[in-house]
Parts: C-alpha cells; sequence; structure tokens
C-alpha cells in the first residue's frame, strides 16, 4: 500500500490488490468502536465489498462477510455489532430508513455503508467516507473524515506506507 496524502481530515492511498484492500479496512476496522459510521462509495466492481470484509474483520467479525445486495442488510456478531449495508438497489435515504430502521444508526454497534453516495442523506453527518476508483496499478481510496469522532479515528489509523508491501 502506497500512502499518496495524509491530513488530520482525509487520507488518500494506492492499493494493489484485493489483499491490501482488505488491510486497509482491516487497519480502519480495527480503531472503529460503537457508533462510527463508515460510507463507501465507488463505481461497480471498485472493491467496495473487499474493503468492508477487512473492515469486519478489524472489528472483531469472524463468520464469512458477504455483500447484502437482495437483503440490504446483514448484521455479524464482532467486538460490538458490525452492521453491512448494500445500498445498490434503493433510491434515497428514505428507503434506506424504510429498509433498515432509523434506530440502526443510533444503536451501540458499527456501520458499513455500500454504495453510501445512494443514501447519504439518510446517514449521520458524523462519519467516515471512503472512496475506492480503478487506477492504472489497483485501487486509489480516499479516506475523508466527516466530524470530530471521525478525524480521532485517522488519527489513530495506522497505515504501513512500504512499497514492498
Amino acid at each position: 500500500m502506497r500512502i499518496t496524502h495524509r491530513s488530520e481530515n482525509a487520507v488518500s492511498c494506492c492499493t494493489r490488490s484485493a489483499a491490501e484492500t482488505q488491510a486497509l479496512g482491516r487497519a480502519l476496522g480495527a480503531v472503529l468502536a460503537e457508533g462510527d459510521v463508515v460510507a463507501v462509495s465507488g463505481p461497480l466492481g471498485a472493491g467496495k465489498t473487499c474493503f468492508i470484509q477487512g473492515l469486519a474483520r478489524g472489528a472483531g467479525v469472524t463468520d464469512n462477510v458477504t455483500s447484502p445486495t437482495f437483503i440490504i442488510h446483514r448484521q455479524h456478531r464482532g467486538r460490538v455489532p458490525f452492521h453491512h449495508i448494500d445500498a445498490y438497489r434503493l433510491c434515497g435515504g428514505e428507503a434506506l430508513l424504510e429498509a433498515v430502521g432509523a434506530e440502526l444508526f443510533s444503536e451501540p454497534s458499527i456501520v458499513g455503508v455500500e454504495w453510501a453516495d445512494r443514501v447519504a442523506d439518510a446517514l449521520p453527518d458524523e462519519r467516515l467516507w471512503v472512496d475506492l476508483r480503478y487506477a492504472a496499478d489497483g485501487r486509489n481510496v480516499h479516506v475523508k473524515a466527516d466530524g470530530t469522532r471521525a478525524r480521532q479515528i485517522l488519527s489513530a489509523l495506522e497505515l504501513s506506507d512500504d512499497p514492498g508491501d
């Protein structure tokens, strides 16, 4: 993984494989706590589910994590409950709140949302945005912190910038 930018409220890096994308998710998941929301966006096939799988592992989930495209929401056991939402089939935040319930975002859990850009108006203001994009040598990943807690998460995030990783 190669870090291309780091500031108080953002980190950008390039991952060169699915394993590196999962490792980034795992590193982020390891510093998440109850109430944290991670909104993931990017085009089809960019690695959103791969990233969420790493995020779940970092949050202590040991069972198989697959995208809940047709059921919208799946809960996993980890250090705290981990909710995985796939908003691909939803049109707007109102549809998300109908599908999972508004109270989900106030539960003592970690929430990872794929296709978050489709339901952004329903997400809490305090969140991390993760955007994955295709690059010639893998994926460009940009993580942006919205809010005080999100900035704390980014400052605690430990990433390897070793070109040999």
